[in-house]
């Protein structure tokens, strides 16, 4: 008996459309309606169906239920219904309209229902910016590991690079050996010229061996038996020497390349006297 007496209270004094609920409610269910029709619907535009929704729906409906009853007693209990009758049903039709417009639903739209709707869509704006804030930051978390994955996969890039340089470094022989061999070919008789020990030369077989031209012509210098005596060099360089011609040898014999193999010799005792 008392829920009926308050749900009855409730519809007399109009309090349903005010409560934040019902308005989060409906704001939600609207928005989501108006969204799958048209993808770009904005939230001002809820707003405004919330609040013709109250003028146009929730207001002429209270209305028409709060004076259903008594028109119906009314003409139940006029005996019939004459042409007065129904004038007299518009008038008070109408001026309780007029009343109940001034006293309540504008104030109570003013001072309760709009700012209730505002507070409503500024929480839905706030709600929309932080999905877009978590949005933003796991599309930058994937793109920062995909920049990760990247970089670590160029580390390794780089480093099989320079695995492989190595390795290739270590099996190319001596800067040395390399003209000592060239050298070789160059005596034999075949189409290489015999070439000047100039700087010219140098930079030309640079381009040949991958070298430093400065080596080169210091190297070009010894087989071309301008750089000096080899009983007047470092240990260390004489050093450098024979490890060059031992490579020098061991490339011949891979190749067995006799021919090869004694015209280094023949260079080795010019150059180191024996």
């Amino acid at each position: 008996m008392k829920d009926l007496v308050k749900k009855a209270q409730s519809f007399i004094t109009f309090d349903a459309p005010f409560k934040i609920g019902s308005i989060k409610t409906l704001f939600a269910a609207t928005h989501q309606k108006q969204q799958s029709i048209m993808p770009y619907w904005g939230i001002t535009s809820t707003r405004q169906k919330l609040i013709a929704h109250y003028w146009y729906s929730q207001v002429p409906g209270h209305f028409a239920l709060l004076l259903s009853l008594p028109i119906l007693i009314f003409l139940l209990t006029s005996g019939g219904i004459e042409h007065g009758h129904i004038l007299v049903v518009l008038i008070v039709i109408g001026l309780t309209f007029g009343v109940l417009w001034v006293c309540h639903y504008w104030p109570a739209f003013i001072g309760d229902f709009l700012p209730k709707l505002e507070s409503v869509v500024h929480a839905h704006r706030q709600d929309q910016l932080a999905q877009v804030i978590t949005f933003q930051q796991v599309k930058i978390a994937q793109q920062q590991q995909e920049v990760r994955r990247l970089t670590a996969a160029m580390i390794i890039q780089a480093e099989q690079q320079v695995k492989a340089l190595e390795k290739c470094k270590k099996a190319q022989l001596s800067n040395l050996a390399l003209v000592l061999i060239y050298h070789v070919f160059e005596k034999r008789k075949t189409a290489l010229p015999d070439l000047p020990c100039t700087k010219e030369t140098a930079s030309l077989l640079m381009q040949f061996f991958g070298v430093d031209t400065g080596s080169i012509y210091e190297n070009l210098k010894l087989t071309k038996g301008t750089s000096g005596s080899y009983k007047n060099m470092k240990p260390r360089r004489q050093t450098e020497i024979k490890n060059s011609f031992e490579e020098a040898y061991r490339f011949f014999e891979q190749m067995s390349f006799e021919e090869g193999t004694q015209l280094l010799k023949n260079l080795e005792m010019k150059i180191t006297g024996h």
